[in-house]
């Protein structure tokens, strides 16, 4: 059962501000693509964490002012450097000053025990010969 309030609602016309914007009477559709196309040529992509970039003009295309724009946005997402966990210092720590075997270390580096000892051969710590 409905209410007056519902029905009266209903038949009520909309205004024009919730009404969809009708392109044959407010101006021609491609032409305003067209000008919008011409706006984002001018525009370059501008990194400023993993999920966000926005587009700037090309002048503004550096670091400093994507830190301005993280602090205005309030992204704060800390920068870690890449460490390569395979890498020629990481491996020798492990084996030499650590002295973990080779499984224990593919367990905790997540790779397969035979990327570990093809890395130990590479970088001279065994006697096996690399491939």
């Amino acid at each position: 059962m409905r209410t007056k309030e519902q029905e009266r609602r209903n038949k009520t016309r909309l205004s024009d501000r919730e009404k969809k914007v009708d392109t044959t009477i407010n101006g021609d559709a491609e032409l305003l693509v067209e000008q919008h196309k011409e706006v984002e040529r001018k525009l370059f992509p501008l990194r400023l964490s993993k999920n966000t970039v926005i587009y700037v003009t090309k002048d503004k295309q550096n670091e400093a002012y994507a830190e301005r724009a993280r602090r205005r946005m309030g992204i704060t997402e800390p920068k870690k450097p890449f460490v390569d966990s395979l890498s020629k210092e990481n491996i020798t720590k492990l084996y030499k000053e650590d002295n973990i075997p080779p499984r224990k270390m593919a367990e905790i580096l997540n790779v397969s025990v035979r990327t570990v000892y093809l890395r130990l051969a590479k970088y001279g710590l065994t006697k096996v010969k690399c491939r």
